[in-house]
């Protein structure tokens, strides 16, 4: 499976939340994850990440992670209510039980994503879920082990435990920064989202949409969001001012594993179908 994650620094906890349950396909059957939350109920859980946020240490940047599981389309067939239910939660196991967490599937037409929300530190206290590249990569490695073990039907949804080079960690490390007037104007306007959380939340929604880095593109320029480049490089957008992806936290590491996964998505298909025609000609 493909893990993506997205660090999210503004007070915009509400807005993930409503994602997350909008995508839901059956809000009737589909399962919701509230794991150390008080109720299912949306104003209560913003309320309950919000109380928690609260204890966060002032070195503690990040206020939530929005984290998505992604599985290959050709693993649909496979993947049912109990596996997604059982893979979500083993992920909370692996990740951090300790976090409050809110968590759906998303089954749209292409292929299923599993979409979390972490709060940023440990409910009812000011540890950070904060990961250095080594951990994050075991949790990688984890993830699919117990996946091979458990469910190896899933053959096509596998990147990391097959993956030869060790991806470069000094372009997965979190590339946000806030410069201090972005800080005192947080500080002074604790209530209302500014320009730059709006971007981000937009982005996350895209990126966790996007199957490769032109089809991300052609979604932020479809809503009305200019590019702009820099020595013939897409580097962000342009509004009142111009961010980088990677100040919105979407890294290049980020963009380019979805070129990635649409490889080996390619390679799947590729395979299956050549597979299929030796069948046919034997």
């Amino acid at each position: 499976m493909i893990i993506k994650t997205l660090r999210h620094k503004g007070n915009s906890i509400k807005r993930l939340l409503d994602y997350i349950f909008d995508g839901i396909q059956d809000k009737e059957q589909d399962w919701v994850l509230a794991h150390n939350l008080p109720s299912f109920n949306r104003n209560e859980i913003s309320k309950a990440y919000l109380t928690n946020d609260s204890l966060r240490s002032n070195l503690a940047k990040t206020r939530w992670y929005h984290e998505v599981l992604s599985f290959n389309p050709l693993d649909r067939p496979y993947l049912d209510d109990a596996k997604l239910w059982d893979l979500a939660q083993k992920y909370v196991e692996l990740r951090n039980p300790n976090a409050l967490v809110y968590a759906a599937p998303h089954k749209d037409d292409r292929h299923v994503h599993i979409h979390f929300a972490f709060s940023g530190i440990e409910y009812k206290s000011s540890k950070t879920l904060r990961m250095n590249d080594q951990a994050f990569e075991a949790l990688h490695h984890n993830m699919e082990t117990y996946q091979l073990e458990k469910y190896p039907e899933l053959q096509h949804s596998f990147a990391y435990i097959t993956k030869a080079k060790k991806r470069n960690r000094a372009e997965v490390r979190d590339q946000n920064t806030r410069d201090e007037s972005y800080y005192q104007w947080q500080k002074n306007h604790p209530d209302k989202v500014s320009e730059k959380d709006s971007l981000q939340d937009f982005l996350t929604e895209v990126y966790a949409a996007s199957q490769n880095q032109k089809e991300f593109y052609d979604k932020l320029q479809a809503s009305g969001l200019e590019l702009y480049t820099y020595r013939g490089e897409i580097k962000g957008i342009k509004e009142q001012r111009k961010y980088r992806f990677s100040t919105l936290g979407i890294s290049k590491e980020h963009l380019r594993s979805l070129d990635r996964l649409e490889q080996q998505w390619k390679e799947m298909r590729d395979l299956q179908r050549d597979a299929a025609d030796r069948g046919i000609n034997e």
